[in-house]
């Protein structure tokens, strides 16, 4: 009577392993240049919500500033204080 093992054998086991290796080597570099794109895409967006904030702002209270107004210099401290922009836009660090 013989016995068989039906267990993996050694070099089974190291080709398994040696493939998903491979695969991590794959998509790890992917995976990262991902979500380093979106940090871009929402820094992008934050800067551009100020832009668009910064001028309602302008235009809100041309009357109030000087002639060339459009060269004013806006801190943010000024737009959150009427609700152009949110605290957590202010202190946002990109990650």
């Amino acid at each position: 009577m013989s016995k068989k093992n039906s267990a993996f054998t050694m070099v089974e086991l190291l080709a398994v392993l040696v493939i998903l290796g491979i695969i991590m080597a794959i998509t790890i570099p992917n995976v990262s240049k991902l979500m380093h794109n979106q940090n871009d895409k929402k820094l992008k967006a934050l800067i551009d919500s100020a832009l668009k904030a910064s001028n309602v702002y302008i235009d809100d209270y041309k009357n109030s500033f000087v002639d060339d107004y459009d060269k004013y210099n806006f801190q943010y401290e000024s737009l959150l204080s009427v609700n152009y922009v949110k605290e957590e836009d202010i202190h946002c660090t990109g990650t």
